[in-house]
């Protein structure tokens, strides 16, 4: 796998968490699987060279991509397939960012994977244009952050996305009750604008997140013992564990060691342990 991370300028850094060039090698005609967990953040992709499928239940037919999707937040593991070689580039939206840049509410996109074109209509167009004729991967990345950036209208925008944060670090750090006592809404109140604007439910939304937390910093230490699971509020292993077979689909042993296989389903799991760097645009 070769990949290229870069972060965002300051200005994108609230609504953009990183932007990511990917490269997998593969004989034409074998199929492989791509492992995602349960993300709160969405993402937009778009695939420069091979095709792209989500990986149905047994039984079913593979439902084919078209060359530019967005991914919602996801409350399950998601599995994709591709065939051959892929190369794609994507742009990882926050999840306070995705109502703004959706439009319609981040909730219409939960669970889903929808091409960008239904998204953005016939304004999005140009940009793909644009992305497929670029020079190279870094530009290509930089025409993504540029592309958010067009979708931003600075006044309405910023204050939806600060009321989006406040309700999200509010849910994350005191929970459904403490949250609404804050924030002077009914938990039922707080419910509604919290799905309909982050996408997932509350519970669901503190749960991934502690996942992800869990997974990130084990990822960068090699960690997965009792004291880690502490950290980050389980009450003891079992509990993570239950938790991560449910939302990263295995354990955290089994997932720390798919990432040190030279070739894994569970690949995006690496793609966050290259440095980032930083770009202008």
């Amino acid at each position: 796998m070769r990949r290229q991370l870069l972060l965002p300028p300051p200005d994108l850094a609230p609504w953009i968490s990183v932007s990511m060039a990917i490269e997998l090698d593969g004989a034409a005609g074998a199929t492989q699987l791509n492992r995602f967990p349960a993300l709160v953040g969405s993402m937009l992709t778009v695939v420069l060279c091979g095709q792209v499928a989500l990986w149905p239940p047994p039984g079913g037919a593979p439902q084919r991509l078209p060359a530019s999707f967005f991914t919602g937040p996801i409350s399950a593991p998601l599995v994709s397939a591709h065939d051959g070689r892929l190369h794609c580039v994507a742009v990882g939206i926050r999840p306070v960012a995705a109502s703004v840049l959706v439009g319609e509410g981040a909730a219409l996109v939960a669970d889903r994977v929808v091409p960008a074109a239904q998204v953005w209509g016939a304004a999005w167009a140009r940009w793909e244009e644009a992305i497929f004729t670029a020079r190279d991967d870094t530009a290509r990345l930089g025409l993504l952050m540029r592309f958010v950036r067009s979708r931003i209208v600075r006044g309405a925008d910023l204050v939806r996305r600060d009321r989006f944060a406040r309700l999200e670090q509010a849910v994350l750090g005191q929970g459904v009750r403490g949250a609404a006592r804050e924030l002077g809404l009914s938990e039922r109140q707080l419910e509604r604008v919290f799905t309909a604007n982050l996408g997932l439910r509350p519970k669901q939304f503190q749960r991934i997140a502690r996942v992800e937390a869990v997974l990130r910093e084990a990822l960068l230490t090699g960690r997965h013992d009792a004291q880690l699971a502490l950290r980050h509020g389980y009450y003891d292993q079992a509990h993570l564990a239950r938790d991560f077979r449910a939302l990263a689909g295995a354990s955290l042993t089994e997932l720390l060691a798919q990432t040190r296989l030279p070739r894994s389903e569970h690949w995006p799991l690496q793609v966050g342990s290259a440095p980032p760097q930083r770009l202008v645009v």
